[in-house]
Formats: structure tokens, sequence, C-alpha cells
């Protein structure tokens, strides 16, 4: 959940560049999560939106749990994903961040 929102964070600022893109993006049928995999955004975006996309974490972690990690691990994890995914231009797979986890928690 956090890692999608982080995404469309992402994307809703990528988006903002231009008029053009905002309707583009209603006209591809794809989700703002998704923005980077159309348009490379550039790193004050990913800065930006990624400055306060994990404040909600720590409560995420305690109301539903995750795996063994801990902060500040789990958020440097999560971060660290989204550049990649956001940078690579690739989609988001949940398969992809449950196997990083996966690692992360059996190496912890």
């Amino acid at each position: 959940m956090a890692v999608m929102r982080a995404l469309e964070l992402i994307g809703k600022r990528v988006a903002r560049d231009g008029r053009a893109r905002f309707g583009a993006m209603q006209k591809s049928g794809k989700e703002w999560h998704e923005a980077h995999t159309i348009w490379r955004p550039e790193p004050h975006h990913v800065e930006a939106a990624l400055s306060g996309a994990w404040a909600v974490l720590p409560r995420l972690v305690n109301e539903h749990g995750c795996c063994s990690l801990v902060e500040p691990g789990l958020q440097s994890l999560l971060d660290a994903y989204v550049r990649e995914v956001v940078f690579s231009g690739r989609p988001h797979a949940f398969e992809d961040l449950e196997a990083r986890l996966a690692r992360a928690a059996a190496e912890g």
C-alpha cells in the first residue's frame, strides 16, 4: 500500500509537468502509479514525492505488521525499491517487492 501511494505521488508530479501529459495520462487508461512507465520523472519529482511518502509507514507496520523488518530498514528497502522501479521505467510488481522483502527478512 505504501509503495503504491509513493508511486502515485510521483506519477501525479510527473503528469503536472504539462497539460498535455495530464490529458494523455487520462486517455492512456493507466493509473497514476504507472505514469513513470510513460514518462521519465526528473530526480526532483522523485525527491519531492518521497519526502513525506513514508511518514505513515510506522503506523501501517504497527497496525498491520510486515515481515520481520523494522524501521529504518523497512523504509530504506521500500525507498530503494521505488526509486529503482521509477528510474528503470518498469511497472511495480508485487512479486518483485515480495521477493525483496523475503530476502531482507532472511538476511536480517
